[in-house]
């Protein structure tokens, strides 16, 4: 059972890389957003604002280009994994959906293929970009282990939750939209582009949004900035299997629908 469950998950994973290597305009989009989001906002924001001027809250020496960068990145790794759902609604166009049925494949071996091809991009990515920016921001490898672990989380909760939100939505432009509608305030309550924790009222209700607990591993992780480690990897670790068995059960009832 273990045996077929990862077999057809690899199937389903070499198919969305096939699709991803072919698809040059995506890849450089991915790779281009955060990268002039990083150049024409976090540096310029950097140098204009000095640490000291934000009252101390940047301890061990992170400064604002290091934070605002950190936050980009992981809202780069968020929307694009919780985007991979569109491809759900081209596939059932497409006929892809109804070959599933029929096959002898597991609805959970095809979510999670599709997971991991996300999470495979997504590293890929950020280590890139991470490795790029090294000599112009705060960023750098303090934690490899929890920066590959912050990566595989937001990439597993957020494409989990697009392919649930692609089972209740009919085409690629309604999807497209609600993305954008639902993405917005989990950017801004997620403490990417501001420390939200220093807003008594918007820091509590920022600890129910899954990405609050990524962005403060991915920045721990990448800038050494201080965080609650274990909270966030439990919150983060609940948070996935949560998200992944929701959206087994929602696909495995559509499909069958």
């Amino acid at each position: 059972m273990t045996a077929s469950l990862f077999a057809d998950s690899y199937t389903i994973w070499l198919r969305e890389m096939t699709r991803f290597r072919r698809n040059s305009a995506y890849i450089v989009s991915q790779l281009a957003f955060p990268v002039l989001m990083i150049v024409l906002v976090a540096l310029p924001i950097g140098a204009l604002v000095p640490t000291e001027l934000m009252g101390g809250r940047f301890s061990g020496g992170i400064g604002i280009s290091g934070f605002l960068a950190s936050g980009f990145l992981v809202m780069s790794i968020a929307g694009s994994s919780f985007s991979g759902g569109i491809n759900l609604t081209t596939e059932r166009k497409e006929g892809f959906l109804r070959e599933i049925v029929v096959a002898p494949v597991s609805r959970s071996s095809i979510i999670l293929g599709k997971v991991a091809a996300r999470i495979t991009v997504a590293l890929v990515q950020t280590l890139l970009i991470v490795g790029a920016l090294f000599a112009f921001t705060d960023l750098g490898l303090y934690a490899p282990l929890l920066l590959l672990a912050s990566i595989v989380f937001i990439s597993f909760i957020f494409v989990s939750l697009g392919l649930l939100m692609a089972a209740f939505l009919q085409d690629a432009e309604s999807f497209t939209i609600v993305t954008g509608f639902v993405m917005l305030p989990v950017y801004l309550l997620s403490g990417a582009l501001f420390p939200v924790d220093q807003i008594p009222v918007v820091g509590t209700i920022a600890r129910g949004n899954p990405m609050y607990y990524g962005v403060n591993l991915f920045r721990h992780a990448v800038t050494g900035l201080e965080s609650l480690l274990t909270l966030n990897l439990v919150a983060l670790l609940a948070l996935a299997v949560a998200a992944f068995a929701l959206a087994t059960l929602v696909f495995d009832r559509w499909l069958k629908a």
